[in-house]
């Protein structure tokens, strides 16, 4: 009876030992081996070279700085997107940005009988509202405009994406057009410059999976994404307006190994109701703590 019993104590304490103390142990080992987000970010800044692999129109798109302007007070009658994106390290703001894309009319009596939908646009313009960056780090926004067919007087669509990548530097803009059915600009995420958050679905991989859950640190250096589209597609219903086409934030990222919040919101603005409109709210967040401190 006694070595059956302490048989059991002997299975349960080595099932107990699997299932805690190796996780627990391999969880030491790997935090106290790995480099920390700012290590990585310092010894593997993301290079040029890994837009090679986003796809031409991207990389032979003029970019240039990002400016902070104020949005013009004129014309009055016009529709606006104002995307706004934080990711956050901890209590550490990688980046702050806030935009206003304007979508200025050409002929207003036009929405008046039939909506915006129906309406002639003149310039999209971009204005860059706030914009904070981390110094260890730079940024690209793309701006991505759908080119309608000739006589279409539909709205034009409209793609943001945002990157924030490890090594210093500054925000740069890109403005670009697609064709209708042409592809889309999230097909140049940033999920073709590393590994992504996808995994295979092996043995080996599920195994170290479950020992290793976060991964190591990504060889092409980190780097986050988000992405979203607006269409202002407004009309004029009684009592004021309704509708506009927002696209759902996606996000991805070269590593699951640091900790990130990544909060995202749009709003939109109908013509002739400044601050009216919706809005759509969506964050991703991934928080790992070791000893009491953000990792």
């Amino acid at each position: 009876m006694k070595r059956k019993l302490l048989r059991i104590l002997l299975v349960l304490g080595v099932l107990a030992l699997l299932r805690f103390g190796l996780p627990l142990g391999f969880a030491a080992w790997h935090y106290s081996s790995t480099p920390t987000m700012r290590e990585w970010v310092r010894e593997r800044p993301v290079e040029d070279r890994v837009w090679d692999g986003a796809g031409g129109d991207l990389r032979e798109s003029e970019r240039r700085v990002l400016e902070m302007t104020a949005p013009p007070s004129e014309p009055e009658r016009f529709a606006a997107w104002t995307p706004s994106l934080r990711f956050e390290h901890g209590d550490e703001v990688l980046l702050d940005l806030a935009l206003e894309v304007r979508y200025e009319a050409t002929e207003v009596d036009a929405w008046e009988e039939r909506g915006v939908g129906s309406e002639s646009y003149g310039p999209v313009t971009l204005h860059a509202t706030r914009c904070d960056l981390d110094p260890e780090f730079h940024a690209i926004v793309v701006l991505t405009l759908t080119e309608r067919a000739e006589g279409d007087r539909r709205a034009p669509s409209t793609k943001l994406d945002v990157f924030v990548l490890a090594g210093p530097g500054g925000v740069e803009l890109v403005e670009r057009t697609e064709r209708v059915g042409g592809s889309s600009s999230y097909d140049l995420s940033i999920r073709s410059l590393a590994e992504g958050f996808a995994r295979d679905f092996t043995l080996k991989a599920l195994l170290l999976g479950i020992l290793h859950p976060t991964g190591d640190p990504p060889p092409s250096g980190i780097g986050y994404h988000a992405h979203s589209t607006f269409t202002p597609t407004w009309n004029r219903v009684p009592g004021g307006s309704q509708g506009a086409s927002y696209g759902m934030w996606r996000f991805t990222g070269t590593t699951r190994q640091y900790s990130v919040l990544i909060h995202a919101e749009s709003k939109g603005e109908a013509p002739f109701e400044p601050g009216s409109g919706s809005s759509l709210t969506s964050e991703v967040n991934l928080s790992y703590r070791w000893n009491g401190e953000v990792w």
